[in-house]
């Protein structure tokens, strides 16, 4: 009996054609996925997601800072809060400005955001440790570091909401307005007044509030400033 063997460039072709197709099973998912997700999430972000994802990234501090045993635990779940909640806050922003469906250009901002926040998980328990350590370290410490650190983390979470609502906005008319700040950096005060579209914003990189902001003299550590809509509403946290 006479077995068949297909010529290597044969199998070559063939290893093509089913890579092509996963691929392009892939890409329909996610299509589906993300037209779905923003129709799940509309509203949930200030619900549930926001307080949430503080007290998980509380509870995993403190808790680490107030044992003697090893870290992997808490920071599987500080890394479990993030994969989590990021994803959320996102669709959920974008969901609220009336974003149909995410573009595959939102979709690899957010992969490569979520894994810049993990890339910071391991920084955050050796600072955690080396409190844990240090001399006179209580409870009462402890409750204040975890605090600290879960307010630090929502406002980079409130940062990812509303990188999804400016996405989702189009080209909505937004103005910078000035927070409550005694005092303003150069950047934000020549932005004071300005009105432009969401895409502007966006391309400009000028967000309001965003932790280790790259275009704001002011890093947006302690920004109050607003971006607001034509009616006076407050569009980003």
């Amino acid at each position: 009996m006479t077995t068949y063997r297909p010529r290597p460039e044969r199998l070559l072709l063939l290893r093509q054609l089913v890579t092509a197709a996963e691929n392009a099973y892939n890409v329909a998912a996610k299509t589906v996925e993300a037209k779905t997700i923003v129709d799940t999430y509309v509203g949930e972000y200030e619900d549930s997601t926001r307080a949430d994802y503080w007290t998980n990234i509380y509870e995993s501090a403190y808790d680490y800072l107030t044992s003697s045993g090893a870290v992997t635990r808490y920071k599987n779940a500080a890394r479990r809060a993030i994969v989590e909640s990021f994803p959320t806050a996102f669709y959920s922003g974008y969901a609220d400005a009336g974003g149909e469906e995410t573009e595959d250009e939102d979709e690899s901002w957010l992969t490569a955001r979520m894994n810049k926040e993990l890339g910071f998980v391991d920084a955050l328990f050796m600072s955690l440790r080396e409190l844990r350590e240090s001399e006179g370290f209580d409870k009462d410490s402890a409750d204040a570091q975890a605090s600290e650190r879960a307010d630090g983390y929502r406002a980079t979470l409130d940062s990812v909401y509303a990188e999804g609502k400016l996405r989702g906005a189009g080209n909505l008319a937004l103005t910078w307005r000035l927070g409550a700040t005694e005092k303003h950096c150069s950047t934000c005060s020549g932005l004071d007044g300005q009105r432009h579209g969401a895409k502007w914003w966006l391309k400009k990189g000028y967000k309001p509030r965003e932790p280790g902001s790259e275009t704001l003299e002011c890093r947006g550590f302690n920004c109050d400033c607003i971006l607001e809509d034509d009616k006076g509403n407050e569009y980003t946290i």
